[in-house]
C-alpha cells in the first residue's frame, strides 16, 4: 500500500514502477490523490489489486498516467478525462472491463495503451480524430463491432497500430487505408483473416507487419518486399504455402531484418535472404533441399530456427 503520509505537496514526479507494492488504492487510506502537482506517476508492474479511484481525476496536471501490469480491475472511471494535460496512458495488462475510456477530449494524448485487459464494445470513433495520437495499443481485448474510421480534414498521426485477438467483425483492412500515415507497427494478429490483405501495399510507411494467427492462405504476394521501409514481417501460424512472383530477386534487395515463416504450409527451397537479415524462423514448413550457402554472409544474423523442415 501507499502511505497516507505523504505530504510532498509540491512533488511533481513519483515513480513507483518496478517494485512489490500491493493492497488497494483507497483514497480514504493514501494522500496520493491530494498531489495536485504530480505531472508524472508510474504505479507499473507492481501488485496492486482494486479499482481505479475516481480520484484519480483531481491529479489534473498529469501528464503521464502508468498503471500497467497489476490487477486493477472494473471500468476506468470517467473522472479520466480531468486529466486533459496527459500525454501518455499505460493500462496494459490489467483485468479492466467494460468499454474503453472515454479519452477523446485528451487532445494532448499520443501514446495510448489499452491492452491484455477485458475491454468491451466498439472502438470510439474519436479515437481517429485525436490530434496527436501516434501509438494506440488495443490488442488482447474482446472489443467487437465494426471497425469504423472515420473521414476528417486532418491527416491521423497514428503510426503505431495493434488491433490483435479481438472479436470485430466485418471488414478491418479497408478502413487502415484511410491511415495514410501509418508507419512502424501494424499488427493484425488473430483477426480472422483467411487472405493477404493485397490493399495494404499503399502503406509505403510501415516497418513491421504482424498477420500470425490467422487463416491466411494461398502465396506472400511480390509487393510486400518492395514496401521501402518494411525490415520485420510475422506471418506465423497460418496456411501459407509459398510466395508469388520470382522472390529471389525481390528478397534479396530488401532492407529485411526480421523474418518469421514458421507454421505454415511453405514448400520448395529457402529463398535467398537479404544481408540484413538477423532473425529467421521457417520452422514448421515444408521446405526442402538444403541450407542456401548464401546464408553464411549475413553477418547480423543471431537467430535461426530451421526444425522439422525437410532440409540439409
Amino acid at each position: 500500500m501507499i502511505s497516507n503520509s505523504i505530504n510532498l505537496k509540491k512533488l511533481s514526479f513519483l515513480n513507483l514502477n518496478y517494485n512489490h507494492f500491493y493492497g488497494t488504492l483507497n483514497p480514504n487510506s493514501t494522500s496520493l490523490f491530494e498531489l495536485h502537482h504530480l505531472r508524472y506517476l508510474g504505479l507499473a508492474y507492481n501488485n496492486f489489486s482494486s479499482s481505479i479511484p475516481s480520484e484519480i481525476g483531481n491529479l489534473n496536471r498529469l501528464e503521464v498516467l502508468a498503471l500497467a501490469f497489476n490487477d486493477f480491475f472494473g471500468q476506468v472511471p470517467p473522472t479520466i478525462s480531468n486529466l486533459t494535460l496527459l500525454t501518455q496512458l499505460y493500462l496494459y495488462n490489467n483485468q479492466l472491463t467494460g468499454s474503453l475510456p472515454l479519452v477523446g477530449n485528451l487532445t494532448n494524448l499520443s501514446i495510448a495503451y489499452f491492452s491484455d485487459n477485458h475491454f468491451s464494445g466498439t472502438i470510439p470513433s474519436s479515437l481517429f480524430n485525436m490530434p496527436f495520437l501516434s501509438d494506440l495499443v488495443l490488442s488482447g481485448n474482446h472489443l467487437t463491432g465494426s471497425f469504423i474510421i472515420p473521414n476528417s480534414s486532418a491527416p491521423s498521426r497514428l503510426n503505431y497500430l495493434f488491433l490483435g485477438n479481438n472479436h470485430f467483425e466485418g471488414q478491418i483492412i479497408e478502413p487502415i487505408l484511410k491511415l495514410r500515415n501509418l508507419t512502424n507497427y501494424l499488427q493484425l494478429s488473430d483477426c480472422g483473416m483467411n487472405e493477404f490483405p493485397n490493399i495494404l501495399k499503399n502503406l509505403e510507411k510501415l516497418e513491421f507487419i504482424d498477420f500470425s494467427n490467422n487463416r491466411i492462405k494461398g502465396k506472400v504476394p511480390e509487393w510486400l518486399w518492395n514496401l521501402p521501409r518494411l525490415d520485420t514481417v510475422v506471418v506465423s501460424y497460418n496456411l501459407i504455402n509459398g510466395f508469388e512472383g520470382p522472390v529471389e530477386e525481390v528478397l534479396v534487395n530488401s532492407s529485411l531484418k526480421i523474418l518469421y515463416l514458421d507454421n505454415n504450409y511453405f514448400e520448395g527451397a529457402i529463398p535467398i535472404l537479404p544481408l540484413s537479415i538477423n532473425m529467421l524462423d521457417v520452422r514448421y514448413n515444408r521446405f526442402t533441399g538444403s541450407v542456401p550457402l548464401s546464408i553464411c554472409n549475413c553477418r547480423s544474423l543471431t537467430h535461426l530456427h530451421l526444425t522439422l523442415d525437410t532440409i540439409y
